[in-house]
């Protein structure tokens, strides 16, 4: 019972808010702001935040006294979000995946007004603005480990280990768009295990294991079963694709509907399908 009530004292002589709710050794020390919850050790501590939710030790906790200046935010998880720049309206839940190397729990540098990170890492080292973009969605272990620009979708583990994110990027697959060669640019969409593992190109769309290129405005479309890279911008790429067996040379001719101005050609070794103009 004596614990109990030193505890009760030590939160109510080490903050001035109202209406807030600490369960812990030094949760909300020296939080001034008003409605939050706190529960684990020093959790929402040395911080200015409103009506958060922090729970799990140093979850929500300011790096320097009085920094968190976000409101209405929510960090679950042990060492969530310790960072100055944990915006409103944001959600990030996880812990740190040391285990696998990762040094930086989710959020642990900030992240994005209105964003969510979920998974161990998720989201651990956005440590500049164009990392922590507002309204972008991060599930996975490590996802969007480096960051994601604005409206980005990041799902699976280990999705952009390397590089930052792209605003409006979508990156779905254990490993998709990890960046290990170049950033996956903005507007480009890389789907399954390994797409775009080493980046993508702008307005790009990679689909299917091992689906590659840094080419922009391309399309590549792969179900080999192996790796199949983009070679130049604006090309669409398909592998596989049944070819049948070739017969005497013809004369293609364009059909009787109008607007139609050229035939679909296929190039085994590059993959790329190319239009090629009725002669």
């Amino acid at each position: 019972m004596q614990k109990k009530t030193k505890l009760l004292s030590q939160l109510t002589d080490v903050n001035t808010a109202n209406q807030n709710i600490g369960l812990g050794t030094n949760a909300l020390q020296n939080t001034v702001g008003d409605r939050n919850i706190a529960i684990g050790v020093e959790a929402n501590s040395d911080s200015t935040a409103t009506q958060s939710i922090c729970i799990g030790e140093n979850s929500g906790k300011g790096v320097v006294v009085g920094s968190l200046q976000a409101n209405d935010f929510i960090c679950i998880g042990n060492d969530v979000g310790q960072a100055p720049d944990i915006k409103s309206k944001s959600i990030s839940i996880g812990s740190k995946e040391s285990n696998l190397g990762f040094s930086s729990a989710t959020s642990d540098n900030g992240i994005g007004y209105a964003s969510i990170a979920i998974g161990a890492s998720a989201n651990g080292v956005a440590n500049s603005t164009p990392k922590r973009g507002n309204l972008a969605i991060m599930i996975g272990g490590a996802a969007a480990f480096n960051g994601a620009g604005e409206g980005a979708v990041s799902i699976g583990a280990v999705t952009g280990l390397v590089n930052v994110l792209g605003a409006n990027t979508v990156s779905i697959g254990h490993e998709a768009a990890q960046g290990t060669s170049s950033g996956t640019e903005a507007n480009s969409v890389c789907i399954g295990y390994q797409a775009g593992k080493t980046g993508a190109g702008a307005s790009s769309i990679l689909i299917g294991q091992a689906a590659l290129g840094l080419n922009d405005n391309c399309i590549m479309l792969n179900a080999s079963g192996s790796t199949t890279t983009t070679a130049v911008d604006g090309a669409f790429y398909v592998d596989p694709i049944k070819v049948g067996a070739g017969g005497s040379a013809q004369t293609i001719k364009p059909p009787s509907d109008s607007g139609f101005t050229s035939f679909l050609c296929y190039n085994p070794t590059t993959k790329e399908v190319r239009a090629v103009a009725f002669s």
